[in-house]
């Protein structure tokens, strides 16, 4: 799978720049007051875009030689950066957002 690494990175970049565009956009609208940014579709578009995401991280992980985790350290921190719940959808953020009214 190494012959692949440099396709593989570029999935998981272009990946990386849509789901952080997507992010930022979703939440500006959400500031703004807009309705738009809850629609189910760009829910699903999210959710999409970053199951390609950790796909694409998972795969340049195995694609590495077991050289590079000679070092501890360094194995550690790609562990702790697969497993961090940032890198997976952050589901709580695309929940509807319910206020009370409180002059009823």
């Amino acid at each position: 799978m190494t012959e692949f690494y440099p396709q593989i990175r570029a999935v998981h970049i272009g990946a990386v720049l849509a789901s952080g565009t997507l992010f930022v956009l979703r939440g500006v609208g959400v500031l703004a007051g807009a309705r738009w940014p809850q629609a189910t579709a760009l829910r699903w578009l999210s959710y999409s875009i970053d199951t390609v995401l950790l796909t694409a991280a998972l795969m340049l992980v195995s694609s590495l030689p077991a050289a590079v985790f000679a070092n501890r350290c360094s194995h550690a921190r790609s562990t702790t950066v697969s497993y961090s719940p940032t890198c997976v959808n952050p589901w709580w953020l695309s929940m509807p957002v319910y206020r009370s009214d409180a002059s009823s």
